[in-house]
């Protein structure tokens, strides 16, 4: 193939699409743009005889890099959805998942719906186009230190790294801080978008891989019969196999399981479901404060500022006054709510320019495709998610006993001054008699849940101004032992 044809694709099928022809070095020879999906049948004469490559806007995917200590087999691979599962919407069985890299530890996915990825290969197969490949629009950018931006049409492509990037729109970007805007190189070129960036990877993996075509009326008949034949002996013989081997497959992944289990939680009980107490002592040792506080923190623009914060552990909720808002703004900050994340705006009161937004974590679901899945395909599932979750947490080798002797030892350290404290059954009750500087208590907060498994129950905050807060009230209370 002398040329390269690159078509990007849009989100919806009535929406405008784009395309480029390169030369074999990577001169541009034409380009132009469709309407819409009917009308891609138009590229079939710059497609005969060349590479066809496909660019999906990076909008509709989710790029993440997960950690995956170990092989990455076809085992781990088939789990690969569910360690995305708090980081989308959608049922983590309707996601195709593509492995663009595997850095041990790190695992650079791209994911998809799979009705959004069959609908752009429907649009090309009923415009006469077959993509040898499809990757992120993004992807296509230069990559280079800082991130790289360059607009097409009314959307800003963003590419921040080798392996992510993102799509944003005019309202969006005008909403972000001007540092962060000015941190990613632009340039004057006509066309940065080239073939040439892009990483020799595809989304057409798995089922969505291209078949090759075979040529000639023997080879046509025979490689069906051959494959069916191979396909029953095949479909016997691990029939067969499994009905064996079951069993000995659970027991091993039992005892993995609770090796695991004891790595992560050492001198802790024997355990008949290592799955079950491992998720019930993660979901304890974790503070719901700080990643919402982060969260929230993250999508404010540059011209609101949050006044008081609110954070009941019971609840597992955060709550913030914030000021300097508009319509604008809160549209912003909704659109660039994380996937796994919830926010809600009420109390808005236009006199003081003030609005109140909860903010919180969206509930775990029992997912439908579990229910269909036998019970050693879950054991599977469930060891990868325990394997990647240790490799990103510290393990407390033994619980506090003395909380009041920690926050003496560590409040100076942390260049904090000494705190009030009152005593109640297993929770210290804290208060600063001067403001304080947040980035200071955040960092002491996250110690103490770190290295001595001391988690915020109540937090209360109030802004006074230059990065310090009043902290009115904080309760801590510490995890027992198992």
């Amino acid at each position: 193939m002398s040329e390269t044809l690159l078509i990007r694709l849009a989100s919806h099928a009535h929406q405008p699409m784009f395309w480029w022809l390169f030369s074999a070095d990577d001169r541009l020879l034409f380009s132009g743009e469709v309407p819409d999906a009917a009308t891609l049948a138009s590229l079939q004469e710059y497609a005969s005889g060349n590479q066809v490559i496909a660019l999906v806007p990076a909008c509709d995917l989710v790029l993440r890099s997960v950690n995956l200590p170990g092989r990455l087999t076809h085992k781990t691979r088939n789990a690969l959805p569910f360690l995305l599962e708090d980081e989308v919407v959608e049922d983590p069985a309707r996601l195709h998942v593509a492995v663009l890299a595997h850095e041990s530890p790190s695992v650079h996915l791209a994911a998809v719906e799979h009705t959004l990825m069959q609908e752009w290969l429907r649009w090309l197969d009923e415009a006469g186009l077959q993509a040898s490949r499809m990757l992120p629009d993004v992807l296509a950018l230069p990559q280079t230190v800082g991130g790289y931006r360059w607009s097409l049409d009314k959307q800003h492509l963003i590419r921040e790294s080798r392996w992510q990037g993102m799509v944003l729109e005019d309202e969006l970007i005008a909403c972000l801080p001007t540092t962060q805007v000015s941190g990613w190189q632009t340039t004057t070129q006509t066309l940065p978008l080239r073939a040439v960036h892009l990483p020799p990877v595809t989304l057409l993996q798995g089922t969505y891989r291209p078949q090759r075509n075979k040529s000639g009326s023997f080879g046509v008949w025979r490689t069906p019969v051959y494959l069916l034949v191979a396909s029953l002996v095949m479909v016997l013989a691990t029939r067969g196999l499994e009905s064996l081997s079951v069993s000995h497959q659970q027991s091993a992944l039992q005892e993995q399981m609770t090796d695991v289990y004891r790595q992560a939680f050492p001198g802790s009980k024997p355990v008949s479901d290592p799955w079950f107490a491992f998720k019930e002592k993660m979901e304890g040792r974790n503070s719901q404060f700080l990643p919402l506080a982060r969260t929230l923190d993250s999508v404010l623009p540059a011209t609101v500022r949050v006044q008081t914060l609110q954070f009941d552990a019971a609840q597992k909720e955060l709550q913030a006054q914030l000021s300097g808002t508009s319509a604008i703004a809160l549209q912003a900050i909704e659109q660039r709510i994380p996937a796994g994340f919830s926010l809600r705006v009420t109390e808005e009161n236009t006199k003081l320019g003030t609005v109140t937004v909860y903010l919180n974590r969206k509930p775990q679901r029992q997912k439908e495709n579990r229910l269909a899945m036998s019970h050693l395909e879950q054991m599977k599932a469930q060891l990868a998610q325990m394997q990647s979750e240790i490799g990103q947490k510290t393990a407390i080798s033994q619980p506090v006993t003395n909380m009041a002797d920690v926050m003496t030892r560590t409040t100076s350290l942390a260049h904090l001054p000494a705190p009030q404290v009152m005593q109640n059954d297993n929770a210290l009750e804290i208060k600063y008699a001067t403001p304080v500087p947040f980035t200071s208590l955040a960092n002491w907060l996250q110690t103490l849940e770190v290295q001595y498994g001391i988690v915020p129950q109540q937090v209360e905050l109030t802004d006074k101004g230059q990065g310090n807060v009043q902290a009115d009230r904080v309760v801590l209370s510490g995890r027992s032992r198992s």
